[in-house]
């Protein structure tokens, strides 16, 4: 599996020079790759992954999408462009 993200050097920069002009966000959000799922031939219409902690690992398993309450009562760490969650975690208060 391979994760370079080379051929987006000019899309990074521009990322990295949003972050410039906003810094009180910078610790609040991070850019993250898709390549791996994506190679692993996940399918982010049908599926999301629902992450958990386990020591200093961080777990991400993928689950058909559903109308699961307790999915709809967690996290999202990771979002698209259009807002779609793409990457849940722990379970929010009620």
């Amino acid at each position: 599996m391979t994760t370079r993200v080379a051929k987006d050097t000019a899309f990074l920069r521009e990322v990295a020079k949003v972050f410039a002009k906003y810094p009180g966000v910078k610790h609040r959000y991070a850019l993250a790759s898709l390549a791996i799922p994506l190679e692993m031939g996940i399918d982010f219409d049908k599926q999301i992954g629902v992450c958990r902690s386990e020591g200093d690992k961080v777990v991400i398993e993928f689950q058909d999408r559903g109308e699961d309450s307790k999915l709809r009562m967690r996290h999202c760490d990771v979002q698209n462009e259009d807002g779609t969650c793409q990457a849940w975690s722990g379970e929010l208060a009620e």
